[in-house]
């Protein structure tokens, strides 16, 4: 058993020192198609160099911006990595249009559903505002910012977190859009 977990040590040891303190898997931005195809390879004999061994198959490109580009990057053996409109890194899915979109609307999900599990205590009558407010802020808005620092957010995707966070601040006032009181207001109620 000891074995084992020194062999685990020393291999994210390796891994570590074959990528170096960068994660040069995500930042392999290059001007050309040649010069990604080297640093790939140059990736790959790193690691490889360090005993560990990286799995063409699995392992996919992607390529983002305006235009749609197909790059024909090849392992040593000449097989092409399979290329992808999107991946999921850390729980985040990267499109290859860029923003995040794919992912505010995975947040904004999640964080309504955490809302529907304390929909008895935000319906009780009893239940101040304040408090109400404090649930939202300690419970409900972490589950919509969790992994928000690796978000480009757009005008998009801010217009779908506003619209998520009036819906419920709304509801935890017992306002509708039917009272026409602004956002602005709410806020500064709920503090």
């Amino acid at each position: 058993m000891e074995k084992s977990a020194r062999g685990t040590a020393e291999t994210t040891t390796a891994a570590k020192e074959a990528i170096g303190k960068r994660d040069e898997s995500r930042d392999m931005e290059s001007d050309s198609e040649e010069e990604l195809q080297r640093r790939w390879l140059k990736w790959k004999i790193g690691l490889e160099s360090k005993g560990l061994k990286v799995n063409t198959g699995k392992t996919e490109v992607m390529v983002s911006g305006r235009n749609r580009t197909k790059v024909n990057i090849k392992d040593k053996e000449g097989r092409e990595l399979n290329q992808v409109d999107q991946f999921k890194y850390l729980g985040v899915t990267f499109r290859e249009e860029g923003g995040s979109e794919t992912a505010v609307r995975a947040r904004v999900k999640a964080a309504w559903q955490k809302w529907r599990e304390l929909g008895p205590v935000i319906a009780d009558k009893k239940i101040t505002t304040k408090l109400k407010t404090k649930l939202y802020t300690t419970v409900v808005r972490p589950v919509i910012l969790y992994g928000a620092e690796c978000w480009t957010t757009g005008v998009k995707e801010e217009n779908i977190l506003e619209k998520t966070e009036m819906r419920m601040l709304r509801r935890i006032k017992g306002v509708t859009l039917k009272d026409k009181m602004k956002g602005e207001d709410i806020r500064k109620e709920l503090g």
